[in-house]
């Protein structure tokens, strides 16, 4: 008989500093206990921010570098290769009915970040929860949600390409792009994070009025 050794994944403590002191600079509005938790690979963060860290806390964050097992919409395999935004991050909307509409509130803070803060020219939404970029993915959103009597709770998962290259991978090479390929540009990905979720912050507020 085997035994089988589970080694816990290996955290990225200098990102989570950044992280904690970017985000305390922030205005943030509804989302203003963020706790990011950094690591360097994972299966999901969408399976560890439920499953191992079980958070019922709003603003827990669980970011990775790679994911060797990132999914989307339908279990559908979503390639996760360094360079990208992977996240996921624990929400308590107020009421049930607030749930359908995360996905597309995500969406449009992402969508408004590349156009806004970056200059991506060619952006639009596809839902339910994609943005693509001149006709390609290159962001996809992921809501997984409990409703417990009068406790909601959601778990939102976003992946983002931005310096990484999707079109390597025979099985997209056709229908994905990233900030890089469209700009020829750098971008340095935890800015991105801080502006999206200030953004996402701002619209997740007005959603909950």
């Amino acid at each position: 008989m085997q035994l089988r050794i589970t080694l816990s994944p290996r955290r990225d403590f200098e990102s989570e500093k950044r992280l904690r002191e970017g985000f305390a600079k922030m205005p943030l509005l509804r989302l203003s206990q963020i706790t990011p938790a950094c690591f360097f690979s994972l299966e999901s963060t969408q399976e560890y921010l439920s499953r191992e860290l079980n958070s019922d806390h709003e603003g827990d964050i669980v970011l990775s570098k790679v994911q060797t097992l990132g999914k989307g919409r339908e279990n559908r395999k979503w390639f996760s290769d360094e360079g990208g935004l992977w996240f996921s991050m624990t929400l308590k909307p107020d009421r049930p009915s607030y749930l359908e509409r995360l996905a597309l509130v995500a969406a449009s803070a992402v969508k408004e970040t590349l156009e806004s803060e970056y200059h991506v020219m060619g952006c639009e939404i596809k839902l339910p929860n994609d943005v693509q970029c001149n006709g390609r993915k290159i962001a996809g959103m992921l809501v997984d949600s409990q409703v417990k009597g009068v406790r909601t709770l959601a778990y939102l998962g976003v992946g983002v390409n931005l310096i990484n290259h999707p079109a390597q991978h025979e099985e997209i090479s056709r229908i994905a792009t990233s900030y890089l390929l469209e700009t020829g540009l750098k971008i340095n990905i935890e800015e991105f994070l801080l502006k999206l979720i200030q953004r996402f912050d701002g619209s997740y507020f007005e959603l909950n009025r």
